[in-house]
């Protein structure tokens, strides 16, 4: 029998009205929402319902409010269909989503990630205004293409291979004028588009040298547990489970590559036939459809989807 994989969406997945519907049918969800909000410095439940999108989408909002969507989703589906829920085998995330496949997995508390994550924002936007950046989602060249675009086009400053998410779609992150070159080095190879991404900075790259930094001193006063399930790190595309390790790629993940593609064909190979996507949005599920074939891939992200109607078509 094909294995269970729960995945957990990154920064860029935030939508006006998140999590509003769970909200507002279960108490579950309703409960960890009102617990966010008290542990922000900002109204997250008013900027999850409300917007306006602008808000939502800066850095230092959008990552503890993406966390805190997910794990009320999360919560709320554990209360419908605990058998799903059980059945488990294996979490990862992308980026940020992997404090929400650690929280699933046991090895953090939700308070504590949602602290992290709300720290690990701030950082992150702090060291874009610092050292700004852009990064450029280019679409239909092969990963050998992108990296000599990104060679060419880092003769003009930092360009680097930011995001692996799927065949197809790489992400380069890196100094505005080197990203605008390889967007005009994308199009002469006649790629099928080249998208600069709305984010403010230069993730998974050494512009995040500082936030990285940073980072590792708030990730030490935290405690992190064994994974009670296998938990496949973004960095290594590999499994991890001692928590000093777990600490430590969380830390270089800040300013690494994100190895999503490679993730998520580790966990086919090892077994996984059924990904269940929760939090906002789908982006996940568009990911894995182009990366593996003969797999069930489900979105769990609005309240009705509580009763099964999540499935592909």
């Amino acid at each position: 029998m094909a294995a269970t994989a729960f995945i957990f969406p990154g920064q860029g997945a935030q939508i006006v009205g998140m999590g509003r519907d769970f909200y507002d049918q279960f108490t579950e969800s309703r409960d960890v929402f009102d617990r966010a909000d008290g542990l922000v410095d900002f109204d997250l439940r008013g900027a999850c319902f409300d917007g306006p999108e602008e808000t939502l989408a800066s850095t230092e909002r959008s990552q503890p409010a993406i966390l805190t969507t997910s794990i009320a989703i999360l919560r709320a589906f554990e209360r419908a269909r605990p058998e799903v829920v059980r059945s488990a085998e294996v979490t990862a995330g992308l980026s940020l989503g992997e404090y929400s496949a650690l929280v699933f997995a046991g090895a953090m508390t939700f308070e504590d990630a949602l602290r992290v994550v709300a720290e690990r924002g701030r950082l992150m936007g702090e060291a874009g205004r610092k050292r700004p950046g852009a990064m450029l989602s280019i679409l239909g060249l092969d990963k050998e293409t992108v990296g000599a675009i990104a060679g060419k086009a880092a003769e003009r400053g930092v360009c680097r291979m930011a995001n692996m998410n799927c065949p197809g779609q790489i992400v380069l992150s890196g100094e505005e004028a080197a990203i605008d070159e390889a967007a005009r080095l994308a199009e002469s190879a006649h790629a099928a588009r080249a998208i600069k991404l709305k984010v403010s900075g230069a993730f998974h790259t050494e512009l995040m040298g500082e936030a990285q930094e940073a980072f590792s001193s708030v990730l030490e006063k935290v405690e992190i547990r064994p994974p009670s399930i296998r938990f496949i790190s973004n960095v290594s595309a590999d499994y991890v489970r001692e928590p000093a390790r777990i600490k430590d790629l969380l830390v270089r993940q800040v300013a690494s590559p994100v190895l999503w593609q490679s993730s998520v064909e580790r966990m086919v190979a090892d077994g996984v036939g059924r990904f269940y996507e929760v939090g906002p949005g789908s982006i996940l599920k568009g990911l894995i459809r182009k990366t593996a074939k003969n797999v069930d891939t489900y979105s769990v992200n609005k309240a009705e989807f509580m009763g099964g109607n999540g499935r592909d078509g």
